[in-house]
């Protein structure tokens, strides 16, 4: 009966252990393109997982935690305009008994800069929440470099 115990404590760890290298339901690409000879347009591409979805950008005064963009500060370069996207699917949450927005698939934000010859590096930092019609994941950050076509200058 011990060994049994043992086993079984075993492989509960290993199963524990295993699930750790699931794919997460929602990761992030980055890259920019030229427009103009001082301005590049960034794209943050968020692959959500079938069957996932994360909040839009809106914040509300209650509720859950929106999908944030925040590029870090840094030495030459401005942001022109706001961060764009698609509109977000809309819909009723009993939850939290209110209409809220939100992303599935593939979704790309945009984001004009204006760059200075001595601008730095662009680094991005993005704030999100993965659910499903089961679970409610816990906020993630996740920080990445913006590849601007500059690191070779």
């Amino acid at each position: 009966m011990f060994k049994k115990a043992i086993f079984l404590a075993l492989l509960l760890c290993a199963v524990k252990a295993d699930a750790g290298r699931i794919n997460p339901p929602v990761w992030f690409e980055v890259g920019s393109r030229k427009i103009e000879r001082n301005e590049i347009q960034v794209m943050i591409t968020a692959h959500i997982a079938s069957g996932w979805r994360i909040y839009s950008t809106e914040k509300y005064s209650f509720g859950p935690i929106p999908t944030t963009i925040q590029f870090l500060p840094a030495t030459g370069y401005q942001l022109i305009g706001p961060l764009k996207s698609v509109k977000p699917i809309i819909e009723y949450e009993d939850s939290y008994q209110k209409n809220l927005g939100y992303f599935t698939g593939t979704v790309t934000f945009t984001q004009r800069i204006r760059r200075s010859s001595n601008a730095g590096p662009i680094k991005v930092k993005i704030g999100y929440m993965a659910l499903n019609d089961h679970i409610c994941l816990s906020p993630e950050n996740v920080t990445l470099s913006v590849p601007t076509g500059s690191e070779n200058r």
